[in-house]
């Protein structure tokens, strides 16, 4: 930006422009020295970025509903078979879980 702006300044038909151009110039100059400043920060950051955040949302998401999935299968066959508390268990489990899915997706970017 700056290269371009300095070309413009010594065409002759820019002349006119000299001092929005000198103006743009102090501030693509302002610029390149903010970008070293705040690319540091964002690599110190506790952040690991963006996509790591997102494939750890997914797979959060996934656990828990392969979890809910499980614990479903599991109820029913215990209702089945076995019924009373092991049943009772397995339901507040799949709550939890279905919660716990609920409030992955919420928190998800």
């Amino acid at each position: 930006m700056r290269s371009m702006a300095c070309l413009l300044e010594r065409l002759a038909s820019f002349c006119d422009l000299k001092s929005e151009i000198s103006d743009l110039k102090w501030r693509a100059e302002g610029v390149s020295h903010q970008l070293p400043g705040w690319a540091d920060s964002l690599q110190n950051s506790r952040i690991p970025g963006q996509r790591y955040l997102a494939e750890a949302g997914k797979a959060t998401e996934r656990a828990c509903r392969e979890r809910a999935e499980f614990l479903e299968f599991v109820r029913k066959n215990l209702g089945e078979s076995a019924g009373g508390r092991e049943a009772n268990l397995a339901t507040a489990a799949i709550s939890n879980l279905k919660s716990q899915i609920r409030r992955a997706k919420e928190d998800a970017p």
